[in-house]
């Protein structure tokens, strides 16, 4: 999928056939799917966010994308075709497990 601006937390920009794509990144997307399970066990944020070397503020960015499951956007605004439909790449997490993170964290 074709992306432009600044690449989300969780993936990488590469060119493929001079067209910019974006990927999921496995390093920082492993990061993201333990927090997610730490998160579904209880640990409190302060801590997931330690250890994923991220603070507070910037872990929630991180979780609250759109991105995650696989929903291309752009300054924080879902990013649609001519349909109407929002364009989509690799999701990190499912729908049910998004869905599911953000229940939890929103009770924060």
């Amino acid at each position: 999928m074709y992306y432009s601006g600044a690449t989300p937390f969780g993936y990488r920009a590469e060119l493929n056939n001079g067209v910019q794509i974006v990927r999921i990144h496995e390093d920082e997307a492993r990061l993201i799917r333990v927090a997610f399970s730490q998160i579904c066990s209880g640990e409190p944020i302060s801590r997931v966010a330690e250890e994923a070397g991220l603070t507070v503020t910037g872990l929630m960015k991180v979780l609250r994308s759109e991105s995650l499951r696989g929903v291309t956007t752009q300054r924080g605004r879902i990013v649609r075709d001519e349909s109407g439909a929002p364009l989509r790449h690799a999701a990190i997490l499912s729908e049910a497990d998004f869905t599911e993170l953000q229940r939890l964290i929103t009770s924060w």
